[in-house]
């Protein structure tokens, strides 16, 4: 139970965080606070969700990617991390999309990419706000499961 309530607590954080970020200043993407106060904020949101990531199956590669764009930063390593970014949210896009459950939030992630090129910070929010939907409706529908299979199986008597 405590593997959910740290999942659940590293949704909550990535939810929330973007929206705390962006109290600020007026930046053009989440990554370009990281020469605010706010950059603490910005670490750990990254961090938590790397972390999160790692312990999904098939997601390590994503979970990498985030963690490489938060330790070089956009100031100082700008062509470098907005490759990491883009490709962070390409990659993160085609696992949703390959995944077996809930790929109609595929075309949500384009949408989103699409919003990111007329302006990167609220295409950015955007797909953060998705990836957690994406997870956080994952993780409720294998909790469904699992009650439902425990509710099947005292019915028959196991």
């Amino acid at each position: 139970m405590s593997e959910l309530v740290a999942r659940l607590m590293s949704i909550l954080i990535a939810v929330t965080f973007p929206f705390l970020i962006i109290q600020f200043g007026d930046e053009q993407s989440l990554s370009a606070y990281w020469n605010t106060p706010a950059q603490p904020l910005f670490i750990i949101m990254n961090a938590v969700t790397s972390y999160f990531l790692f312990s999904m199956e098939r997601w390590q590669f994503s979970a990498i990617l985030l963690l490489l764009l938060t330790a070089f930063n956009f100031h100082e390593w700008p062509v470098f991390h907005n490759i990491l970014a883009v490709t962070f949210f390409i990659v993160s896009t085609l696992f949703v999309a390959l995944g077996h459950r809930f790929t109609w939030y595929t075309a949500l992630m384009i949408i989103g990419g699409i919003v990111a090129y007329h302006d990167f910070l609220i295409g950015e929010i955007i797909c953060v706000e998705l990836l957690c939907a994406y997870h956080l409706h994952l993780m409720l529908y294998r909790l469904w499961l699992l009650h439902r299979h425990k509710k099947h199986a005292q019915l028959v008597g196991r």
